[in-house]
């Protein structure tokens, strides 16, 4: 797992921060792949596999650090957002 981005002064705010995984599908085999995880007042929520490609998944991260998103939001909010 990736280092925890700090925690926002205000507990109100959920937080994001990429998770490294390693899983395996019958077809491939194993792969690293990055999920993207929410830790806020209301718990920790984790959208797995997002995506292979680690920059894609911490852009996606920062990008709902930016905006404030919350968490209740965030599966939604990673599929509008993938191609």
């Amino acid at each position: 797992m990736e280092k925890a981005v700090p925690k926002n002064e205000d507990p109100t705010l959920d937080t994001y921060r990429i998770v490294e995984e390693c899983l395996h599908h019958p077809d491939i085999g194993s792969y690293k792949t990055y999920g993207i995880e929410a830790d806020g007042a209301d718990g920790v929520k984790i959208v797995h596999d997002v995506s292979a490609c680690r920059e894609t998944a911490a852009s996606l991260a920062d990008l709902f650090n930016e905006h404030r998103l919350q968490a209740i939001h965030l599966e939604d909010a990673v599929m509008d957002m993938l191609p």
